[in-house]
């Protein structure tokens, strides 16, 4: 299907139609199964195969993704062992949730051993509440009396998607930040179902890195402020290099700090300060790459 028809369909989709999408969707992520991958609860261990895509915050801006799709030509990707790789928090915010959800479902329906779409802090109802969490209001100004049954859908799905990818010796890919008091990778695989007994899984959507050592309380109220010492502790644990993640605007759309040890990717624009918007193209078969060669790799919108 043209991705030109696909925004057609989002901008014309009925209710029923939204929640039959949602339906296939739900049971293609709760069966887990991927091209070149081992899913693990909430982690997937992805081979090194193929040139993929990493996509970080969208928060409703349709604009944008329209034009990474484009711009990206990630068909060629998939068809060739890669992946689109989504770091979570898909709506709030911006204007345009329902599109940004209906595309990225329509393209997991589509290719659904090739796309991965990880959660963020805003895909969910945790003990932390998410604000704005304005896409209740978003599906009910489109929907009507049917939000509500699209709104539990939702939270269905978000319940299911996987919160990191590693690819061994090179990657790990989450949302927000490596956890404090990671042990072993199993910590990971297991984190979502001991929510909130460990704060493993609030850490992976909420944290943010600094670029002084230690651990620091989050100013948002969720997650911890972690150094370059916890990235590489992380790191050698899970045995990767660099550690890819979103959660956190940025100028130009991405940003490589902790001495080169972490990314972020921001790839919407207009809602935050970030003049820019990015995503990554990012050959996996290639030696692992730090972050601030990332960086120069990551293509700016």
């Amino acid at each position: 299907m043209e991705l030109e028809s696909i925004f057609k369909e989002a901008a014309e989709v009925k209710a029923v139609d939204f929640i039959s999408l949602l339906d296939n969707v739900i049971d293609i992520v709760e069966e887990g199964e991927l091209d070149h991958a081992e899913a693990r609860n909430g982690l997937v261990i992805l081979e090194s195969k193929g040139k993929s895509i990493v996509i970080g915050d969208l928060h409703g801006d349709s604009y944008t993704l329209r034009e990474i799709l484009e711009t990206s030509k990630f068909t060629t990707y998939l068809n060739n062992d890669g992946k689109l790789i989504c770091l979570g928090d898909y709506g709030d915010r911006g204007f345009d949730s329902l599109t940004v959800y209906y595309t990225l479902l329509k393209l997991k329906e589509l290719n659904p051993r090739k796309i991965i779409l990880l959660i963020g802090n805003h895909e969910g109802v945790f003990k932390i509440p998410v604000y704005p969490h304005d896409i209740i209001e978003q599906i009910y100004l489109r929907f009507g009396e049917e939000y509500n049954e699209i709104y539990e859908k939702l939270i269905t799905l978000w319940s299911q998607l996987p919160y990191t990818v590693i690819i061994p010796e090179k990657y790990i890919l989450l949302h927000g930040g490596v956890p404090i008091e990671l042990n072993s990778i199993d910590d990971i695989s297991k984190a979502r179902e001991k929510y909130p007994l460990n704060s493993i899984f609030e850490e992976i959507l909420w944290s943010d890195p600094m670029d002084e050592g230690g651990v620091y309380p989050s100013p948002r109220g969720a997650g911890k402020l972690f150094g370059p010492d916890i990235t590489r502790k992380t790191l050698n644990i899970v045995n990767a290099k660099t550690l890819i993640r979103s959660h956190e605007p940025c100028i130009e759309g991405v940003e490589s700090i902790q001495e080169n040890l972490t990314l972020t990717v921001f790839s919407c624009k207009g809602i935050y300060y970030n003049k820019n918007a990015a995503y990554l193209p990012i050959d996996l078969k290639e030696e692992a790459k730090n972050s601030y060669e990332l960086a120069l790799e990551a293509i700016k919108l």
